[in-house]
C-alpha cells in the first residue's frame, strides 16, 4: 500500500498514538459514563422514595381531613335525612376547605348521593368498585391520573363513604420535580400489561429510567410513577473534561505524526544512501556511505563499505584472472578482444597477427603438458620483446595473436616473415634445446574479435599453401554462413518435394546397352538458382542431414526403378552412401527394409576411404547389405589414398575408375597403363569394373579392348530425369536393334 520507508514509519507510529489514545478516550468515556449514571441512579431512588412519601403524605393529609368531614354531627345528619341540597353545600364546603378538587358522597348501595367539583358521578363509579379493597390510592379518569382517597360514615352505623380526588397533572408533578436534586421529568401511567418494569434505575436509550408501582383503586390497571433523566444531562458536567481530553488527543496526533516523520526520514535517509550505493556496487562500482551518526546504522554502513572494499579487490582479481592465461601468464584472449574493442573504425593501419607453433600437439605429446606450456610462453616472451609486435595474448593451445601496425599489406607480410623467421631461432626450455616452426597468419583489423578468427583461418591458408604466412583470402574461405543456411532450406525442400533426382545412364561396353542407372540428387533453390551437389552434399554430412537426404534419394530411386521395369527396362540402380552413414546401425536397418521393396538390383556405392574411420563396424556393415542382396560398389577408385589390404577385404561386386584417370586415357598413356593394371586387378578379386568419366568413343573403345565391364560418363548419357531417361534408354535400344539389322 505504502512503497516508502518513511511513510510507513510516520503511519505506523501516527496509528499506535492514535490507537493508544482511542482505547484510553474510550476508557475515560466509559468511566465518566459509568459514574453519572451511577449518580443519576442514585438521585432517581432518592427522589422516588420522596416521592412516594409526598403522595401517601398527601393522600393521608385528604383522609384525615374527610375523617374530620364524616364525624360532623350536621353533615351526618345531612346524609341520614337524605337531604340532596345540605349534603351538596356541606361537599362544597369540605371541598373549598380543604382545596380538593372533587369529592362525593356514596350510600350504602354504591350509588353517588351527592358530588362537588369536577367528576362526576360516573368518574366515581371506578372508586365504588374498590371501597372493600383500598381506602386511598391512583386511579385514571379519561387516561388523566387522580389521586384520591375514602373514608366511611358512620351514623352510629356505617351509612356511607366520602370520596375525594385531585388530578396529578403537570403543576401537581412539576412541585414533585422541585423537590429533587437533579431536573427529572416525572409521570404517572397506567401499567401496561406484559411489560417488565424498571424497578431499579437503568438506561433506556439516552434516558436513565426508575419506574415505581403506586397505590391504586384499580388492580386490574395499577398506576406506575415513571421518573426520567437524559444521559447526556448527565455527562453535561464532563463535557468540558472530554472536550479537552479529545483537543490532546487531536494535538498528540498531530505531534506524534510530525515527530515519527522527522524520525522516519532520519532512518530512511541513510537506507537510501545504503541502497543507492548497493546499486552501485552492482555495477561494478566501489562504493562508499558516508553515515554520521553512532547508531546501528552507522555500523552497518561501515561493514558495506569494508564488503564493498572486499569485493572491488575480489574483482580486479577475477578480471585480472579472465584476461590473464593460467598456464603462461600472457594475457589471453579476453585480454586481446578487449584492446581491440578500443580500437577505432579509422584504424585501418593495423594488422592482427596470428602465430601458431607447427604440429603443437606432436610437441605436447611429445614433452609433456608442463614443458609445452613453458614453450609457448618463451615464445609469447619472444613476441612481446618484439618492437613491431605489441598486444601478445595466447588465443588457444598452441596459438599466439599480436598487432602490427604498418601502413601496406605488403610491408605487415613482409613483417610478418621477420618475425618468423626471429621466432623460429633455437630455444632452451630449462637444459634441453627445441627448434621451433610456426605459421603465421594475418588480417586486417576490422571492428572486434573477427580479426582474431579472420588470422586463425589465414594461418591455416597458409598452411594449405604451403606457405610461411598469408593473409586472410576471404574469396577461398567461402561463405560458411551462407552455407549453413541452405541446411535448413534443404530440409524443407525435402518436405516439399522439390530437391530432383536425375538418372545416369551405366552401359555395358561390349554390347553397347544400357545395364543400369545411378541415382544423383539437383537442387534447384528458389532464391539461389541450382546448387552443386558438392557444395551442399558435404555440408549435409558434416551438419546430420546427409541421412534425411540418402533416405529421399534411395526412396526416389526404388520407386523410379519400379517404373522402369514398367516401361521394359530391368536396370540395376545405384545409389551413393555417404560414409557418416556406413557406420549407422539404425540407417543400416532402415535402409535394409526399403531395399527389401525394390524390384531389382540394388546398388550401393561406397568410397574406399569410408571404411578407413572404423574398419571393423565399416566392414560389418557392408557385410550386412551384401547379404540383404545388396550389391556394393566401390567408389572414386585411384583418388584417395588407396589400400589394397582394404580392397581385399570389401566384399564389393564392383569397382569403379576415377574419372581422372579416364578422362586423359587417351593421350596420356600412364593414366592408361594405370586404368589397364585397375582392370586386371579388379576382375582377379571377382569384381566388374565401370570407368567414370567416358566423354568419347575412343575412349569407350580403349576401355572395351582394355576388358571393361561398364562406361559412364556424359558421352554416353548425361543425368537426366526420369521422363528423358526413358526416351534415352528406348534411343539406345533402337538404335542397338538398328545396328544388328545392318550387320
Amino acid at each position: 500500500m505504502f512503497r516508502r520507508l518513511s511513510t510507513k514509519l510516520s503511519v505506523v507510529f501516527a496509528g499506535l498514538f492514535i490507537l493508544a489514545m482511542l482505547m484510553l478516550s474510550i476508557a475515560t468515556y466509559q468511566i465518566v459514563s459509568s459514574r453519572a449514571q451511577h449518580i443519576v441512579e442514585d438521585e432517581l431512588r432518592t427522589s422516588g422514595d420522596v416521592f412516594l412519601r409526598l403522595l401517601a403524605s398527601r393522600s393521608d393529609n385528604m383522609q384525615s381531613d374527610a375523617e374530620l368531614l364524616s364525624k360532623d354531627f350536621g353533615f351526618r345528619s345531612a346524609i341520614t335525612s337524605g337531604d340532596g341540597p345540605t349534603m351538596t353545600s356541606a361537599l362544597e364546603n369540605f371541598r373549598n376547605r380543604m382545596e380538593i378538587e372533587s369529592a362525593a358522597i356514596v350510600g350504602l348501595d354504591g350509588i353517588v348521593a351527592a358530588v362537588s367539583g369536577e367528576l362526576l358521578a360516573k368518574d366515581f363509579d371506578k372508586l365504588v368498585s374498590t371501597l372493600d379493597t383500598h381506602d386511598a390510592g391512583a386511579f385514571f379518569v379519561a387516561d388523566q391520573p387522580h389521586l384520591g382517597g375514602v373514608v366511611p360514615l358512620y351514623a352510629p352505623a356505617l351509612i356511607g363513604w366520602v370520596a375525594f380526588a385531585e388530578r396529578l397533572d403537570r403543576s401537581e408533578l412539576g412541585l414533585l420535580e422541585s423537590l429533587s436534586a437533579i431536573p427529572l421529568t416525572a409521570s404517572v401511567s397506567p401499567y401496561v400489561l406484559g411489560t417488565e418494569l424498571a424497578v431499579a434505575p437503568a438506561l433506556s436509550g439516552d434516558l436513565i429510567v426508575l419506574e415505581q408501582v403506586l397505590p391504586t383503586f384499580n388492580t386490574a390497571v395499577p398506576a406506575v410513577l415513571r421518573l426520567t433523566y437524559p444521559m447526556s444531562a448527565a455527562l453535561a458536567p464532563y463535557n468540558l473534561l472530554l472536550a479537552t481530553l479529545g483537543a490532546m488527543s487531536f494535538a498528540g496526533i498531530l505531534i506524534t505524526t510530525a515527530v515519527s516523520s522527522i524520525v522516519a526520514r532520519r532512518l530512511v535517509v541513510p537506507i537510501a544512501a545504503l541502497s543507492e550505493a548497493a546499486m552501485k556496487l552492482r555495477d561494478g562500482e566501489n562504493a562508499h556511505v558516508a553515515v554520521q551518526t553512532g547508531d546501528e546504522i552507522a555500523d552497518l554502513a561501515a561493514s558495506f563499505n569494508e564488503m564493498s572494499d572486499g569485493i572491488h579487490e575480489r574483482e580486479l582479481k577475477i578480471q585480472e584472472t579472465a584476461r590473464t592465461d593460467r598456464e603462461t601468464g600472457l594475457p589471453n584472449r579476453v585480454a586481446l578482444e578487449e584492446i581491440l574493442s578500443s580500437y577505432g573504425a579509422n584504424d585501418t593501419d593495423c594488422f592482427v597477427v596470428a602465430v601458431e607453433l607447427d604440429r603443437f600437439t606432436h610437441i605436447r605429446n611429445a614433452i609433456g603438458f608442463d614443458f609445452s606450456a613453458n614453450l609457448v610462453a618463451e615464445v609469447g616472451k619472444r613476441m612481446m620483446n618484439d618492437p613491431r609486435i605489441e598486444s601478445v595474448s595466447r588465443v588457444s593451445a598452441g596459438l599466439l595473436c599480436g598487432m602490427i601496425r604498418v601502413a601496406e599489406d605488403k610491408e605487415a607480410l613482409a613483417t610478418a616473415f621477420e618475425v618468423k623467421e626471429a621466432l623460429e631461432e633455437t630455444l632452451e626450455i630449462g637444459a634441453q634445446k627445441i627448434d621451433v616452426m610456426v605459421s603465421i597468419g594475418l588480417a586486417r583489423y576490422d571492428e572486434g574479435s573477427r580479426s582474431i578468427d579472420r588470422a586463425t583461418i589465414a594461418l591455416d591458408q597458409a598452411r594449405e599453401k604451403f606457405e610461411g604466412a598469408a593473409f586472410f583470402d576471404e574469396q577461398a574461405y567461402g561463405n560458411p554462413s551462407g552455407n549453413l543456411s541452405l541446411m535448413g532450406d534443404l530440409l524443407s525442400a525435402l518436405e516439399n518435394g522439390s530437391i530432383d533426382v536425375a538418372y545416369q545412364p551405366k552401359y555395358d561396353l561390349r554390347s553397347r546397352l544400357p545395364v543400369g542407372v545411378e541415382a544423383l540428387v539437383r537442387w534447384k533453390h528458389e532464391h539461389r538458382g541450382m546448387i552443386f551437389p558438392d557444395i551442399f552434399i558435404p555440408i549435409a554430412e558434416e551438419t546430420g542431414r546427409i541421412e534425411p537426404l540418402t533416405r529421399y534419394v534411395l526412396a526416389h530411386a526404388i520407386e523410379t526403378q519400379k517404373e522402369l521395369a514398367k516401361q521394359g527396362f530391368d536396370l540395376s540402380m545405384s545409389v551413393n552412401l555417404s560414409g557418416r552413414l556406413l557406420t549407422d546401425d539404425a540407417f543400416s536397418d532402415e535402409a535394409i527394409s526399403m531395399v527389401g521393396d525394390a524390384c531389382g538390383t540394388i546398388c550401393f556405392e561406397i568410397t574406399e576411404t569410408a571404411v578407413i574411420d572404423d574398419p571393423d563396424k565399416g566392414i560389418a556393415a557392408i557385410e550386412r547389405f551384401a547379404q540383404a542382396g545388396i550389391e556394393i560398389s566401390i567408389d572414386d577408385y585411384g583418388s584417395g589414398l588407396s589400400s589394397l589390404a582394404y580392397l581385399k577385404k570389401i566384399p564389393a561386386q564392383e569397382l569403379k575408375i576415377d574419372k581422372a584417370f579416364v578422362l586423359q586415357i587417351e593421350d596420356n598413356h600412364r593414366d592408361a597403363l594405370l586404368v589397364r593394371s585397375t582392370i586386371e586387378l579388379a576382375h582377379n578379386l571377382g569384381m566388374k569394373v565401370t570407368a567414370e568419366g567416358v566423354e568419347t568413343p575412343t575412349a569407350a573403345a580403349l576401355l572395351a579392348g582394355m576388358r571393361c565391364d561398364v562406361g559412364q560418363g556424359f558421352g554416353l548419357g548425361r543425368p537426366m530425369l526420369l521422363q528423358d531417361l526413358l526416351e534415352h534408354l528406348r534411343a539406345a535400344v533402337d538404335q542397338k536393334a538398328d545396328c544388328a539389322q545392318a550387320g
